[in-house]
């Protein structure tokens, strides 16, 4: 739940930063909007499970609660992550020429992020399409239940999805941290970066572009 409440939180005040901040003094981005919203949203969905099993334990799937809803947050988190790694890339916000350059870490970031749901829509869609049989039968015979499609594996493919179910979270987990690793560092160094003539929002604001785009009365 506390994770759940720390993604609503960050994405409400990234969108936040956005309207209050970056968009007075760049322009309106919609992408970026979009994308924090679309991952806004996840973070609800995100909620909802662990929310629920705690609330009400006997409520949905026993064990699981209504892991349709980790599952569709999860495919909106990746759509979030999609358009904001690929909108970044058309807005000619990666400078290959300095791949490394500071104004290019909310771009890697991004991917690493995508990159991470990738695998966490993989995982997290194997493991709801098991539901009701549960990972811990070799095969399901039984047809579909009321929490999920019950989708029949043969037992060679079974076991196969199953290994990968818990790898895949664990990687798509270790790649969120990396990728927030690499946003933390973007924004503890921006005050060390020499401010840019054209800001964009992977650039830092200075007095001069503030004091232009904000003129005293």
């Amino acid at each position: 739940v506390l994770e759940a409440v720390g993604w609503f939180v960050g994405f409400a005040l990234l969108i936040d930063w956005f309207v209050s901040y970056i968009f007075p003094v760049a322009g309106v981005n919609r992408r970026a909007l979009a994308g924090a919203t679309i991952k806004l949203i996840a973070s609800v969905l995100f909620l909802l499970q662990p929310f629920i099993g705690l609330v009400n334990p006997k409520y949905g799937f026993p064990d699981y609660g209504v892991p349709w809803s980790n599952f569709a947050g999860i495919l909106l988190f990746h759509t979030g992550n999609c358009l904001d790694a690929f909108g970044m890339v058309a807005e000619g916000m990666l400078d290959l020429s300095d791949p490394l350059a500071w104004s290019n870490w909310p771009v890697w970031g991004m991917w690493v992020y995508q990159a991470a749901t990738w695998f966490l829509v993989i995982a997290d869609g194997i493991f709801f399409m098991w539901i009701p049989c549960g990972p811990t039968k070799v095969s399901c015979k039984d047809g579909a239940g009321p929490w999920g499609p019950g989708l029949a594996f043969d037992d060679e493919h079974f076991v196969a999805a199953g290994d990968f179910v818990a790898a895949g979270q664990k990687t798509g987990a270790s790649l969120l941290l990396v990728g927030s690793i690499i946003y933390t560092a973007w924004a503890q160094l921006g005050s060390n970066v020499p401010p840019k003539n054209e800001h964009t929002l992977s650039t830092p604001l200075n007095d001069e572009v503030v004091e232009r785009s904000n003129p005293a009365p």
